[in-house]
Formats: structure tokens, C-alpha cells, sequence
């Protein structure tokens, strides 16, 4: 009669660890899901500020960018850190610039890094930092 009852209750057991697991597996599927609807529209935004961009409506283009970068597509953001550091079609923000290319440089985005280890070692738009340009040039260099 007890070795049933510890069965029992080692199966209910089993059972509720089974069903949260479940659980997990649910939201987990979820967040992938959102993850990968999220990156493609950032690619489809993407895309099409350089369908505006090539027809030279400016002000779009801009737009789906921007929309792109903050969703985290690493092209648009690193478009959009040369275009702020260069005031071309936006008003020149250095400081805007340099946080749009290291969030492309840690998503892997090769050229921002490397652009960040030359900006940081040359010193010439911001002051010259090697601990910096070190730390982007080793990223640059790493292959994962």
C-alpha cells in the first residue's frame, strides 16, 4: 500500500515535470518565432530603404533604415553609423555614428568593426583610444 503511494507520487511528480517542461518548450518556440518574424522584417525593411535609397527619395530610405537598425539588422546599422559620422543625409552626430557601428561591430557586422578600430586608432573624430581600437581590431580578427 506505501510502495503504491510513493508510486503514485513519483508518477504526479513525473507527470508535473513533464507538463512544465512542455511549458518551456512553448514559450521558447514562441520567442524563436518572434525572433526569426522580427529579423526577417528588419531585412524587408532593410531592403526596401535601398529600393528608396537607389531611387534617391532620401527621407525613406532613412526611415526603413532606421526601422531596420532598431530591429537589428546589422547592415542598416552599420549604413546608418558611416551616413551619421559622415553627415550624409542626416545631420552629422558622431557620437550617434560610432553606437550605430558598435551595435552592428558586436553583432559580427566585420566592417563596422574594423571601421571602429581605425576611428578609435587614428584619433582623428574622436579622441584616440588604443585600449579601444585594440578591442575592435581583436573582434575584427576573431573568426567565429
Amino acid at each position: 500500500m506505501v510502495r503504491n503511494r510513493i508510486l503514485l507520487l513519483i508518477a504526479l511528480v513525473c507527470i508535473a515535470i513533464g507538463m512544465k517542461a512542455q511549458e518551456n518548450v512553448e514559450v521558447t518556440t514562441s520567442a524563436t518565432l518572434d525572433s526569426v518574424a522580427i529579423k526577417k522584417e528588419a531585412a524587408e525593411n532593410y531592403e526596401k530603404g535601398n529600393k528608396y535609397w537607389k531611387a534617391k527619395e532620401w527621407d525613406k530610405a532613412l526611415t526603413y533604415y532606421e526601422m531596420a537598425a532598431e530591429e537589428g539588422n546589422s547592415e542598416a546599422q552599420y549604413l546608418l553609423g558611416l551616413l551619421c559620422i559622415e553627415g550624409k543625409r542626416v545631420i552629422k552626430d558622431v557620437d550617434k555614428g560610432i553606437e550605430w557601428l558598435s551595435k552592428a561591430g558586436m553583432q559580427g557586422h566585420k566592417d563596422a568593426q574594423f571601421n571602429l578600430a581605425s576611428i578609435y586608432y587614428q584619433g582623428k573624430i574622436v579622441p584616440k583610444d588604443t585600449q579601444v581600437a585594440e578591442y575592435w581590431a581583436r573582434k575584427y580578427k576573431d573568426v567565429k
